[in-house]
């Protein structure tokens, strides 16, 4: 089989810098952690464009890659961030902003689940890797890409659930009788 040239691995890699950062954000929260680990990926892709032997297989390599520089980065700083014990074009003001507050949902909802969970999600929700693909990607049994999976969705669902009744709960207004 032929080596990719450097000058495809390079265009390729330039096309997939923004789902990196966006699973590097989804991961540790962090917009200049996140820039840095997406740097660092490509970096070493870029070093190890020899080890990829079609460009077919570059998303989940990359991501791979990724998964290794964040776990590089945890271990540095002694985070325990692989526990998982861690917790339509309408412009009306009114539904961007109902839209806006279900972003922000969701978003806090998956930052409260455990790193594994997260990494497990978006991989598959977000970048729409196939379980054996996440599997290989984080080096874990598809066992436990499903099991992660299926508690990260439970947990999701319940955060969402809690989070919609007590926004329902903050806009009733008591109703109170006054004696006449």
């Amino acid at each position: 089989m032929e080596a990719i040239s450097h000058r495809r691995l390079s265009k390729a890699l330039v096309n997939h810098h923004v789902s990196l950062f966006r699973l590097a954000f989804s991961w540790c929260h962090d917009k200049t952690l996140a820039e840095d680990l997406a740097q660092q990926t490509l970096c070493k892709a870029l070093e190890r464009g020899h080890q990829l032997r079609s460009l077919s297989l570059i998303r989940p390599w990359l991501f791979q890659i990724l998964a290794r520089c964040f776990a590089d980065y945890c271990r540095r700083r002694s985070l325990d961030c692989c526990s998982d014990d861690i917790g339509s074009g309408v412009y009306d003001p009114e539904i961007l902003f109902g839209r806006v507050a279900r972003v922000q949902r969701v978003r806090s909802a998956i930052g409260k689940l455990s790193l594994p969970q997260r990494q497990v999600l978006t991989l598959v929700e977000l970048e729409g890797l196939t379980y054996r693909e996440v599997a290989d990607t984080l080096e874990v049994p598809i066992g436990t890409v499903m099991s992660r999976l299926s508690r990260a969705r439970k947990a999701l669902r319940n955060e969402l659930l809690e989070t919609e009744h007590m926004a329902q709960d903050a806009n009733v207004v008591p109703f109170k009788v006054c004696d006449a």
